[in-house]
């Protein structure tokens, strides 16, 4: 929470430790059912509500309650826009070291709870007798609640802090742990959606904090590199805890780790300081200056400038206008790619006759490490904007073989296969380098609001996906005319982001987003060298 130094803010850390106390109280009185059913196979389904699950749901509503008043209640001072030009080469820091650490083991557990979905459907349709349209509302509203969480929480953290704003979303994770404790489907579905809440809400917080405290030469390279390595480990913690559990116990229990893990980065964001950035424009300097000295910048000329209004219709106005429609539009087309056309890739394999299509999935799912890995050479050695650009005609020119290969006879499996994996390859690296690229564009004052909204149209991009493709999958080439579709808005909006994004390597943030402007001339000639 800080050290303000002051009674209030201290008396708002302890409601905070007791409003996660009272969540952390109520989940577990969740299990209680769940350690009764254990001779029916922990199967819950038609029982109905508990008196312990009625009295933990009150903790938790009571939990969240006290610990969102605690939040919101932050010393806030006078707002100034003041512009940091360090004078000093950055050195990364054992500080430095801890944040990233913290912030990597963060993107994994809050990464991983979306990605259970896959592995907890089949037990869940078995136990509930579901069909398939039914069992698809549960992603449907996942991704639906990650699109809301992106913009609700995005803006929230230009409002508040970041740090309150990760601690709030990590306690929202703590209490969707009871998905494994519901009795009823549409009870999981309703879970289920708050549960989106909070893995929408970190991605720009997290994205924001390390662009406005990692040094600026290595400011790329730290954020695609955690970007990377979140997303790589979510999906090997999900996988893995699926095979250690489900055998041995059930569905239920990949929801309910989400108590102890999240217990584990709540203790760990105390090491996550508040960005100095956002203390500077709150008219808190010297909690700013002591933030900084930790990472190791002392040398630092403060220029200040116009009030901040950070209004979420500032980044829909003048040039971050064009960078918020384009960003977005390419990150709708990679989220309709991959919730949309990549989980049909197993079905399109079979038909096309593919021995073993489920292990040349798995194979092309081992180029997720180096297509990450190739996402953080470019970006750190070549450019930022020039990556965004080749993935994306990588992915348009992909999806165009996916076209043809649905319209023309003769071509083999192997084709389909080099397809398949070209694409993970490719939206993989999208993945881990855009929410990364959007948070170095926008001022400090709306740039979380700015990756929530990104976000945001990746997530209702990958909602559309599995709608459509839905519609359009019975028909003749129902698959080539989507991906023909698609690789046309992909190479379109390829060459608007060529055209308007701006390139950030090795620039100061003051210099990629615009706030260069009102700095005197002495100070602004500082910043672009």
């Amino acid at each position: 929470m800080g050290r303000f130094g002051t009674v209030s803010a201290r008396g708002m850390r302890i409601a905070f430790l007791v409003g996660s106390a009272f969540v952390s109280v109520g989940v577990a009185l969740q299990v209680v059912d769940i350690v009764k059913a254990r001779s029916t196979g922990y199967r819950l389904a038609g029982m109905g509500m508990s008196t312990e699950m009625i009295v933990g749901m009150c903790f938790i509503g009571a939990g969240i309650a006290v610990a969102l008043l605690a939040l919101l209640r932050q010393p806030r001072g006078r707002q100034v826009d003041i512009h940091l030009v360090r004078r000093e080469e950055e050195r990364l820091t054992s500080a430095h070291w801890k944040l990233l650490s913290v912030l990597v083991f963060g993107l994994v557990i809050d990464t991983m709870k979306p990605l259970t979905l896959g592995f907890v459907i089949p037990g869940m349709r078995d136990e509930y007798g579901l069909s398939v349209s039914t069992a698809a509302q549960f992603p449907l509203v996942a991704l639906a609640g990650t699109a809301i969480g992106s913009l609700l929480f995005g803006h929230l953290a230009d409002r508040v802090g970041r740090l309150p704003t990760i601690q709030l979303a990590v306690l929202i994770f703590i209490a969707t742990s009871i998905c494994g404790a519901m009795p009823g489907f549409y009870y999981n579905v309703a879970t289920c959606g708050f549960m989106g809440l909070s893995a929408g809400g970190m991605l720009p917080i997290v994205f924001s904090l390390i662009s406005e405290v990692a040094p600026q030469r290595r400011r790329t390279l730290l954020t695609v590199g955690v970007g990377a390595l979140g997303g790589i480990g979510g999906y090997v913690a999900a996988s893995n805890a699926a095979a250690l559990i489900i055998p041995h116990s059930s569905w239920r229990f990949l929801w309910l780790i989400g108590l102890p893990t999240g217990l584990i980065l709540l203790v760990f964001a105390r090491a996550i300081p508040e960005s100095p950035r956002y203390l500077l424009q709150q008219g808190r300097a010297d909690e700013a200056k002591a933030t900084l000295a930790r990472f190791g910048v002392t040398d630092i000329v403060e220029a200040p400038g116009a009030p901040p209004e950070g209004r979420i219709r500032d980044i829909f106005s003048g040039e971050y206008a064009r960078r918020t429609i384009s960003l977005s539009a390419y990150a709708a087309l990679w989220g309709f790619t991959t919730f949309g056309l990549i989980i049909w890739l197993p079905t399109e394999l079979r038909d096309a006759h593919v021995a073993s299509a489920d292990g040349v999935l798995a194979q092309a799912s081992l180029l997720a490490v180096p297509g990450a890995l190739a996402c953080v050479f470019l970006y750190n050695m070549w450019s930022t904007k020039g990556s965004l650009v080749f993935f994306g005609l990588l992915t348009s020119l992909t999806l165009a073989g996916f076209a043809v290969w649905s319209t023309v006879q003769g071509h083999g499996g192997w084709y389909l296969s080099i397809l398949a994996v070209m694409l993970l390859l490719a939206t993989t690296a999208i993945n881990a380098g855009l929410m990364p690229y959007a948070a170095e564009v926008y001022p400090t004052r709306v740039r979380s609001t700015a990756v929530g909204v990104v976000a945001g149209a990746g997530k209702l991009g990958g909602v559309a996906g599995p709608i459509v493709t839905a519609v359009a999958l019975p028909n003749a080439d129902g698959f080539g005319k989507i991906a023909a579709g698609v690789a046309v808005g992909m190479l379109a909006i390829s060459a608007i982001v060529a055209w308007v994004a701006v390139e950030t390597r090795g620039k100061p943030l003051e210099v990629t987003t615009g706030e260069t402007d009102g700095l005197v001339a002495a100070e602004a000639v500082a910043l672009a060298e």
